[in-house]
């Protein structure tokens, strides 16, 4: 099993703070956010990491380092993942797959916690965690190389190395038939070799599920969010058109002031004072030369 002396010491100073480097991606996605909000979100990843209870030897060395917290701070959620994907290269060449899936499953748990701080809910991924988190947790695990198909793309490359090997064992044991010794070990070594592909092939059938449902929920949030950006739109042009309404309404409107007369308000609204008989007979006023301050007046079309 993998370990922090597995790694050098270029390696291990990422890989340390892999945790806080998640942090940092959420955050970025989150946009500017309150101090209570920065609070509630480290306690949920202190806690997170606090109460890890797995065997795997690589995530206890970096959960005892402790990390820097501040790590990825103000850094962009692109250059995060770009960080992210180194931590993927370093343990990928250090562990097998089965590590390899426990470790970046480790790191996305780290980020469903940090995500979900935001609504206080329990430590586990719902409809409390925002689009932008959804986005920013699709994003890390693409740069950790740990989406369902790419899980799926590594169980079905290890279940082809383990029918490879099953074809060898067998081939070993056709040759070892008339040694019974040798037929017994071939026997054993193929059994083996059976059960690694039978289990091989079930995490594969077990990874094409999980890519499939992760397929169809990235899909039906894309269909949401595209729905309801266009319920905005469509409000937005309600909004404007009956601002428009209003102000075209508005136009077709005149408050007499002290000192107007027909012919000022003609010239100023229409263009042409000899058009105030028009605004007369429109509002009908029987004698032109008499209006009043404050009467609201309907104006004619130009």
């Amino acid at each position: 099993m993998a370990n922090k002396t597995s790694f050098n010491a270029k390696e291990w100073d990422i890989l340390k703070d892999a945790p806080y480097y998640v942090q940092a991606a959420i955050n970025a996605a989150e946009g500017r956010m309150g101090l209570m909000e920065v609070k509630r979100e480290g306690k949920a990843l202190k806690n997170y990491l606090a109460e890890y209870k797995g065997n795997n030897s690589l995530i206890k060395a970096v959960i005892a380092d402790e990390g820097n917290t501040s790590a990825g701070k103000g850094k962009s959620a692109e250059e995060v993942a770009d960080i992210l994907g180194d931590i993927a290269e370093a343990v990928d060449g250090k562990t097998d797959d089965a590590e390899y899936d426990d470790f970046m499953d480790f790191l996305l748990g780290a980020g469903t916690a940090i995500a979900d701080a935001a609504s206080e809910k329990l430590i586990k991924k719902g409809d409390n965690i925002s689009d932008e988190e959804e986005e920013a947790l699709d994003l890390i695990a693409s740069a950790l190389k740990a989406t369902e198909a790419d899980k799926l793309a590594r169980s079905r490359a290890a279940a082809a190395a383990r029918r490879a090997e099953l074809k060898k064992r067998q081939e070993a044991a056709a040759k070892a038939a008339s040694d019974k010794k040798k037929a017994a070990e071939a026997k054993k070594a193929l059994e083996e070799a059976q059960a690694k592909l039978k289990a091989a092939e079930e995490r594969e059938a077990k990874r094409k599920a999980a890519a499939e449902r992760q397929a169809a929920a990235r899909e039906r949030r894309r269909k949401r969010l595209a729905e309801k950006a266009a319920k905005e739109r469509a409000a937005a042009a309600k909004t404007a058109a009956a601002e428009a309404a209003a102000a075209a309404e508005a136009a077709k409107k005149y408050v007499v002031q002290a000192g107007d007369s027909l012919w000022k308000i003609a010239e100023e609204t229409l263009g042409n004072g000899k058009r105030y008989m028009e605004i007369a007979e429109l509002n009908n006023i029987k004698n032109p030369s008499v209006i009043f301050p404050g009467t609201e007046l309907e104006i004619p079309e130009k």
